[in-house]
């Protein structure tokens, strides 16, 4: 038996069926040469062989506690939780796309282990996908990232297994009950102390650095526009993807002292900026970004959730490339300030406070009335530097599809991988009923700040 921390929990008790909490990982891979429907069929099969590990053999069990917990689910069905689905001729992006969108906009079943994986055939191109999704209760990004690259070999010939074959062992509790009890005070003492310290400092720097020191960059609570994604949700998605490559962005950034997350965030502001003039609606203050971070130190493979959230002021109207990408530079470091020697539990508890505020306001129909805590979410996920393999299939694009928040219908999420970074764009679909209008403003703006930021 495993006990979910509060962190994990969280992502348990805020979910409804406008707001899946889950997330998940869509792999396009080439078919390899004189593969073709029947070896696909061959794959699914042997793939139902492979039994599930930690913690994909969990399932929630029933109880009344304040804190879930997982035990073994003693009749795991692996078919399922594995689908298989075929695009109908031509096989399009924009079908697949269709499909995914419909597909994480669907509550994960708790009365089963918390996660899916989609074979999906009939690609243009001779090409198929993998659409994984787990519950956000189960890993955030970063460890979804890892058992993703874990799953794929560095060689054409490696036999991996898939990413739900993993080692099986028992929750703790199981094994030390009487330890766990020892231990719990002694933890909510120490997590008590570091709330108690940590976000009164918080709070007291942002106050300082902002009407004292004069520092415009921070970001304040409740400080964001109003936008047309800071609305109502439904369980509708849409979904679109873009792919730039790393070096360029990351050299858009070194003329600048910046770094590769601060040029997504500004080319991520000026395509919304524009996205939203086309649209007649012109945001009259700076939009106002949660920019998750890992707080695992260098080398940590610890799993589940361990993760903050920046709240990063962006740019003005107005601003060119250069004059947007320093201001964006210098708000996520002076976000990155405050934190700064603060206790994680401390860190973690002020940044969900702002999702905490969204979901009172989605849960009392406040959208439009009450000024959104956050305008969107950007999160940056490193991948695999080099080219990655599935039963001898070479995987071409890892597109991250996270989920959306209460009252912040748009997430954007990049992830790196063999050189190319991956942009998935997720929305609301009624907030943002013309996202490709949006991943199209996108494209336009990588072409500029090329041309404005890397030296000739």
């Amino acid at each position: 038996m495993t006990k979910l921390s509060i962190i994990d929990s969280l992502f348990l008790w805020v979910e409804t069926p406008e707001i899946p909490a889950h997330v998940a990982g869509l792999q396009i891979y080439q078919l390899p040469r004189g593969k073709g429907s029947a070896w696909l069929q061959q794959l699914m099969a042997g793939l139902r062989e492979y039994p599930p590990g930690s913690p994909f053999n969990l399932r929630l069990k029933k109880s009344v506690g304040a804190r879930p917990e997982l035990v073994e689910d003693d009749a795991f069905d692996i078919d399922y939780h594995l689908r298989h689905t075929v695009l109908p001729h031509p096989g399009t992006e924009a079908q697949l796309r269709n499909v995914v969108a419909r597909l994480q906009g669907h509550l994960i079943d708790r009365d089963r282990p918390l996660w899916e994986f989609h074979l999906i055939e009939g690609l243009e191109s001779r090409r198929f996908a993998f659409y994984i999704k787990i519950h956000h209760a189960i890993c955030d990004g970063a460890t979804f990232s890892k058992w993703m690259a874990e799953s794929t070999g560095s060689t054409p010939d490696a036999n991996t297994p898939p990413i739900w074959a993993r080692p099986r062992r028992r929750g703790r509790q199981t094994e030390r009950p009487w330890l766990d009890a020892l231990q719990a005070p002694v933890g909510l003492a120490r997590t008590s102390r570091d709330l108690g310290e940590g976000i009164p400092r918080i709070v007291g720097r942002i106050l300082k650095r902002r009407f004292i020191d004069g520092n415009r960059a921070i970001a304040l609570p409740l400080s964001g526009p109003q936008t047309p994604f800071n609305a109502e949700l439904t369980a509708s998605r849409n979904l679109d993807f873009a792919a730039y490559p790393v070096d360029e962005l990351k050299a858009m950034g070194r003329s600048r002292g910046a770094t590769l997350n601060d040029v997504v965030l500004a080319i991520c502001d000026a395509a919304l900026r524009r996205y939203l003039g086309e649209q007649g609606q012109y945001p009259e203050k700076p939009l106002v970004a949660a920019v998750p971070v890992n707080l695992r130190p260098a080398g940590e493979v610890a799993e589940g959730n361990y993760v903050t959230s920046l709240q990063v002021k962006l740019g003005e109207a107005g601003q060119g490339p250069k004059e947007r990408l320093r201001a964006i530079h210098e708000s996520v470091q002076s976000a990155r300030d405050l934190y700064a020697g603060v206790p994680a539990a401390a860190t973690q508890a002020y940044s969900f406070s702002a999702a905490g505020l969204a979901a009172l306001g989605q849960s009392l129909h406040l959208a439009g009335t009450m000024p959104p805590p956050l305008n969107l979410i950007v999160s940056n996920v490193p991948g695999p530097r080099e080219t990655r393999y599935f039963k001898g299939a070479r995987l071409e694009a890892l597109y991250p599809v996270s989920g959306v928040a209460p009252m912040t219908a748009l997430n954007v999420t990049v992830y790196s991988y063999a050189g190319t970074l991956f942009v998935g764009l997720i929305s609301g679909r009624r907030a943002l009923p013309h996202l490709h209008d949006l991943k199209l403003c996108l494209d336009e703006v990588y072409d500029e700040y090329r041309q404005a930021l890397v030296p000739e």
